[in-house]
């Protein structure tokens, strides 16, 4: 290309790629940001107005689970275990919300809005006393019920054959830009129609504490997704465009708009450069071999 035509072609190119990073700070994100704030509070709206009954205990092993039913009304009650490092909490109620709230956006913009289920930071009612293990006061993450979905450790073959491929590549760029780190079969819920819900985002973002599990979402797991995926090109057009913006995106916008912080932003971006660059498979491999030994899959 002559220097005359690239001076006229540069322009173009950083005007387009500008316009690419805005619209994704735009009005497509401030949607998704807009709907999942709008679940966010009528899940909130809904706690507030529930009568307790009954609390079942449901285990867990980075945050003590409850489901609490309050008549008709089912909600999904973690403890995430909190994780300080220098006095400053890496882990906890906070970096839990904080992660789901981006994971939420990032699925809304992969066009699988209900992928990700609602969460917000509540308090357990000053008068409840039937709610034990919960204390009264006590601040907690309180999440959308699943309905009749199972894990997929226990789901029948035929509900994990229906999940779809969408979801599978969705649910794969979900866990690598999160740096999902714990999501074995447990971890994850299918329904019969083979929609799927992501749960349990303690471990992610470099998160090192405990078995570190690579994602059953990733090819060759056993919801992975089973298209080729050796270019960017493989991806779907949607997926292109998001991602396409996330590497476009400054790290002070990209903070901004999923909620995260900077360093957290920044891994975000560099899982979407490579993506555009190597395509998913490849940019899944590498990530996966900084992990280090693994836990195998349960």
């Amino acid at each position: 290309m002559r220097a005359g035509q690239q001076a006229i072609w540069l322009p173009l190119l950083v005007a387009a790629q500008s316009a690419l990073a805005a619209d994704f700070a735009g009005s497509g994100v401030l949607r998704a940001e807009r709907e999942v704030t709008a679940r966010s509070e009528k899940l909130l709206q809904r706690w507030n107005a529930a009568t307790s009954q009954e609390v079942k205990q449901l285990g867990g092993r980075s945050a003590s689970v409850v489901e609490v039913r309050a008549g008709s009304e089912r909600f999904i009650v973690r403890q995430p275990k909190r994780v300080l490092n220098n006095d400053k909490e890496v882990r906890g109620l906070t970096q839990c919300l904080r992660v789901n709230r981006a994971q939420q956006i990032l699925a809304a913009k992969l066009e699988e809005p209900a992928m990700v289920p609602a969460a917000v930071r509540a308090t357990v009612p000053a008068t409840s006393t039937n709610l034990s293990p919960l204390q009264p006061d006590l601040e907690v993450m309180v999440m959308q019920h699943a309905g009749k979905a199972k894990s997929a450790n226990e789901a029948p073959y035929e509900w994990i054959r229906a999940v779809s491929e969408h979801q599978r590549l969705a649910a794969a760029v979900v866990d690598l830009f999160s740096e999902q780190r714990d999501r074995k079969m447990e971890n994850i819920l299918v329904r019969r129609d083979g929609r799927i819900r992501l749960i349990d985002p303690d471990k992610s973002f470099g998160q090192q504490q405990g078995a570190i599990y690579r994602s059953e979402f990733f090819a060759g797991g056993v919801l992975g997704y089973e298209t080729t995926q050796a270019t960017f090109a493989n991806l779907p057009q949607p997926m292109r465009e998001t991602i396409g913006a996330v590497a476009q995106s400054s790290l002070v916008a990209l903070a901004e708009t999923f909620g995260l912080l900077k360093p957290e932003a920044q891994r975000m971006r560099s899982h979407a450069r490579r993506v555009r660059k190597i395509g998913l498979t490849a940019a899944i491999d590498e990530y996966v071999a900084t992990l280090g030994p693994l836990h195998p899959p349960r």
